[in-house]
Formats: structure tokens, sequence, C-alpha cells
């Protein structure tokens, strides 16, 4: 009984709690097996709840195929890489284009006499130097050396310009560098007499007013020179640096050198290698949610066990949509018009196989019709991705059925729970009528062994 102390068989030699045991075993069958139904159930809802997260992956991938910068890679190839490459955007259209890199952009330059030491002074009065109409005066007092006014220049922020010191063997030269190529970048010199640094008349460069200021001109300021075109009129475009942008719509040319009549191909044409990973991911996707599916569906003859939700109706509809849209024909207007026409077969277990060299050579010759199969009205991407959001989509109906079977689940735990308690009732009843029936016997086993000494003593007595 609760609360009371008992040790079993004490009185009728019986394993007590043992024999109640084996009594609850019978009696905890129903038990057991809504246990087992709510296993079953529990395992539908993970696996709907796991098909769902491969869908929605699935859906992701057919919408990369649909969206228009997927099928806007290209690829830009020179014919000779030595005088120029080029890279697309997603703005670029195929073509072909034939181009004479005639001149490169350049950054002006300009070198000062030679001084025998860096710490040689350079004079005093106005030093001012001009940049694309931006200018800055350095301020001389006589005490400034070389290295000084090159301090100067580089701590200044009005113009870009970069002074540096060279030895060229002959003495110490203060060199200008103007920060940006291009001809509108060069560098203009104004200096006051008393101004010792660009006064040499030897040098070959001069300007400024009133007082001259004398320069070797190391390299010219220069912008690039491109032509477009071999005929008798080509047209030339400049541009102030070396990477050209918005001459070819989508394209930047980076000029590497200038090659004067030599003509360079640059062909902008489809990158069938960033359509191929996409493709390949979407394949990857789909059979990842088909091989599942054939899991859960499936029937093992060796084990005799089922997939847990073979029979299921929804999901054998799903499998049989999904069948029916990977093999449907899309009105492309053009060569090709299925997935098996571009290199995406289907196999016999229903799983996907990619042929890229199939693909490339779809693209190639009809790009267009290719990318419709994805992107047109009514399209695979499109009717997968309706369809998969359906299936996906808040209160869709993977979602009612996740619902359905929470539902079930929370009714069998109800259930289960109170047939533990009835369970657990009937066990304590079951106990407590034996420890009766023990103490029954115990009362009956103690009377006897009173009458027999009470008998024990009469027979002596009579003797």
């Amino acid at each position: 009984m609760p609360g009371t102390i008992s040790f079993d068989g004490l009185a009728s030699g019986l394993n007590i709690t043992e024999i109640v045991d084996k009594l609850m075993e019978v009696e905890s069958r129903p038990k057991i097996l809504k246990e087992a139904e709510k296993t079953r159930y529990e395992n539908q809802l993970e696996a709907w709840r796991e098909l769902n997260t491969k869908l929605l992956t699935l859906r992701e991938k057919a919408r990369e195929l649909w969206r228009a910068s997927t099928w806007n890679t290209l690829t830009a190839t020179s014919s000779d890489s030595t005088v120029l490459t080029a890279t697309t955007s997603s703005s670029a259209s195929p073509g072909t284009y034939t181009l004479q890199v005639t001149q490169l952009a350049q950054q002006h330059m300009i070198a000062s006499e030679a001084f025998s030491s860096t710490s040689d002074t350079v004079g005093t009065g106005n030093l001012v130097i001009t940049v694309n109409g931006a200018s800055t005066t350095i301020s001389l007092d006589g005490t400034q050396t070389l290295s000084d006014l090159a301090n100067s220049i580089n701590t200044q922020t009005d113009v870009d310009v970069t002074a540096s010191i060279v030895n060229d063997g002959t003495g110490y030269r203060l060199v200008l560098t103007s920060d940006n190529s291009g001809a509108g970048y060069a560098i203009s010199l104004q200096r006051d007499s008393g101004v010792t640094i660009f006064d040499d008349p030897s040098l070959g460069q001069s300007n400024g007013a009133p007082t001259p200021a004398y320069y070797d001109e190391l390299q010219a300021a220069q912008d690039a020179s491109i032509q477009f075109g071999s005929g008798a009129d080509p047209m030339t475009v400049t541009s102030s640096t070396n990477t050209v942008t918005g001459v070819i719509e989508g394209v930047t040319l980076n000029l590497l050198s200038a090659a004067p009549g030599t003509n360079v191909t640059l062909t902008i044409s489809r990158d069938s290698s960033g359509m191929e990973e996409k493709i390949q991911e979407f394949v990857d996707a789909y059979n990842d949610a088909w091989e599942f599916i054939q899991q859960q569906t499936a029937y093992d003859e060796e084990t005799e066990t089922r997939g847990v939700l073979m029979g299921d109706l929804t999901i054998t509809t799903i499998k049989t949509r999904l069948q029916s849209i990977i093999g449907d024909s899309v009105d492309t207007g053009g060569t090709y018009t299925t997935l098996r026409s571009i290199g995406i077969t289907m196999e016999d277990d229903g799983t996907l196989e990619f042929d890229s060299s199939d693909f490339s050579t779809a693209v190639q010759t009809d790009s267009e019709s290719v990318e419709a199969i994805f992107r047109a009205t009514d399209g695979i991407s499109e009717q997968l991705s309706d369809y998969l959001w359906d299936l996906t989509k808040p209160y869709g109906t993977i979602d009612s059925r996740e619902d359905a079977l929470d539902t079930v689940i929370e009714r069998l735990e109800e259930r289960i729970s109170e047939m533990e308690e009835r369970l657990e009732e009937r066990r304590e009843s079951l106990l407590e009528q034996f420890y009766r029936m023990e103490a029954t016997i115990s009362s009956f086993n103690n009377q006897s062994a009173s009458l027999s000494n009470a008998i024990s003593g009469l027979n002596k007595n009579w003797k």
C-alpha cells in the first residue's frame, strides 16, 4: 500500500512486485500502441519539415534562374592582352570591336636642376604650383633646403602633386609628379626671382610669368588615345586615364600599352560558365528534394519497412507535379524549348542529369531561347516558383499538413497522459490488493501458530 513499508512474499512466498509488473505489462499495451502511433506521426511531421526546407532551397535556385543577372553574364576576350583587356557589367551586350591603342595616358613629371646636396638651400620668395586650375603657394625665407621644399610640397593639400628627390648621377634633383594622368593635369610653375630652384635657363622647358621657371620635362602630361574601327574613317576617343569607361556600354577598357597601327579585336560574348554554375545548383537542389521524397515514400522489401510518408496522397501529388513541370515544353520562339534540349535530362530514377557541354553549345547557338526556357512567362522558373510557393508559404499545403499533424500529436499526448494516470492508479490498486492478501495470510499464519501452541500445551497436560 502507498505510504507503508512492505516486504514481498513474507507470508505467501509470492514475488508481488514481479507479479504486478507482469500484469501491468498486459494492461499497458494500449498505451504502448498509442506511443507508437505518436512516434509515427512525429516522424511524419519531421519529414514534412525537412521536405519544406529542401523545397524552399529548390525554389530559390529556380528564382535565381529567373533573374536577368544570371543570364547577363558576359566575358570580354582581347586578341592581344598585352595591349588591352576589358571587363563587363550587366549592362553590356554581346559584340565584336576593332581597336587601336595609339597612345597611353601619362602623368606629368618634371625635374629641377641638380644640387650637390639635399641640404642646399633653394632661395627666397614664393613658388606657385598649379595643376588643373588649383594652386598652392610655397613660401621660402632662404633657410629651406631641397629636402625641406620636398616636404612642404608633400604636406600641402591644395593641388594633386607629389615631390621626390632623385640622384641622377650629376646631383640631387627635385622631381614633381602630377597625381593624375591626362593632358589636363599638367604641372605649371611660377616663381619669384629670388627662388633659385627652377632658375637654370639651360633646362629645356620653362613657363611662368613674370619670372620663368625652368625644368626638364621627364614625362609629358598626356591623354590616352584609342582608335575605333579599321575603315577609312575610324573614330578616335581620348581619356585622361588608361581605364576607359562609357565608350562601350557596360564595358571597361584597361589600356596596357600603346601599339599604333596594330588592330586589337575585342569580343564580348555570353559567359556560359557562370550560367552553368547556377544550372548545376538548380539540378543539385532538385535531386536533393526528389531523393528525399523517394526515401520517405519507398518500401524496403528486405527489411519490410516503409517510408514514413508512403501512401500519402499529398506527396504523391507533389511528385507528379514536379515531374510535369520539369518535362514541360516552353514557347520560347526559338531553337530550344525544353530542359532536355539544353542538356538537362531526367534519369530513370527521376533525378536530373546536367550535361554542361550540351548546355554551352545551346547558349552559343541560341542564347535567347535557352534563357526563355527559364525566364519566359510560364517558363520553368515561374512554374516551379509559383508551385513551390503554394506548397511552402505560411498556411500553404505543407504548413496545413504540419498543423494537422501537430493537432493529432497533441491529442495523442493527452490520451497517453490520461492512460498513464489510469495505469498508475491500477498499479497502486493491484499492489494494495496483494498487500492486503499478504496481511490476511500473515494473520492466518499467526492464528495457526497460536492454535498449534495451545494444542501442544494441552497434550503435555494430559500426559
